[in-house]
């Protein structure tokens, strides 16, 4: 994965470091290897982040940060995927999960009308929420563990392609310069000051 998309697109360590939540964890966010772009540390990151997203408890983004810490990977990359699942999205994705959930267990599906209220989730989630449980972990774990290998695989193929493409821009510069001149193995080209 090109390091420079990836970073062009999260928020600066400074800002999440800034955040209200995260003064909690002031010194263990100072660690480099939460902030570092390689491999590893990012699909850890997707993983964790996709894990936490597809949750259905409060303080996702919270458990992604402990779960970055503990394992040392990229929280901002985490934290951005915690976001798949956000207030506009969360009604559709969770009814999802919770039809997932009534098909692997074979029981049939209630009707609901989904309502962001205290009345609402005790009366409902005491009936919904073993279906709704197993569908949130099932789309968790499986969503998690696809993210890793495919960043995994998609890292290393960009690393293979930039590698494969190194000798080509070489074999370009060391060209001759013109006709009948044979170009120079020995001689680097400087760059030019002026």
């Amino acid at each position: 994965m090109p390091k420079d998309f990836i970073k062009r697109h999260l928020p600066h360590p400074e800002h999440v470091k800034a955040r209200r939540g995260m003064r909690v964890f002031d010194r263990l966010l100072h660690e480099p290897n939460l902030w570092h772009l390689n491999r590893r540390s990012v699909s850890s990151a997707c993983a964790i982040g996709l894990f936490c997203a597809f949750l259905p408890v409060p303080s996702q983004m919270l458990l992604a940060t402990v779960l970055c810490i503990w394992w040392g990977c990229n929280l901002a990359v985490a934290l951005a995927l915690v976001w798949v699942t956000n207030p506009l999205t969360m009604p559709a994705v969770f009814y999802a999960m919770y039809r997932l959930g009534c098909w692997i267990l074979a029981v049939p599906a209630l009707p609901i009308t989904f309502d962001l209220s205290w009345g609402w989730m005790q009366s409902t989630l005491s009936q919904i929420w073993q279906p709704l449980l197993v569908g949130c972990m099932t789309t968790s774990v499986l969503a998690s563990t696809s993210a890793y290998f495919i960043v995994r695989w998609l890292w290393r193929l960009m690393a293979v392609r930039r590698w494969q493409q190194r000798p080509h821009r070489h074999e370009r510069r060391a060209a001759p310069r013109g006709p009948g001149e044979k170009p120079d193995p020995c001689r680097r080209r400087m760059p030019h000051r002026g």
